[in-house]
């Protein structure tokens, strides 16, 4: 469930031009967990 409100960020973070790096920091998360995050969702549409 954490991860879910994790993703929505995320998301928020990436539609803004947030950077993965950025992103990553902010999360507390590795920035390779963030591009895999990326590409997941591009296949959820």
């Amino acid at each position: 469930m954490k991860n879910l409100s994790l993703k929505e960020r995320f998301v928020e973070l990436r539609a803004k031009g947030h950077s993965y790096s950025s992103i990553a920091k902010e999360l507390k998360k590795s920035k390779q967990t963030i591009i895999n995050w990326s590409k997941e969702l591009q296949f959820e549409n």
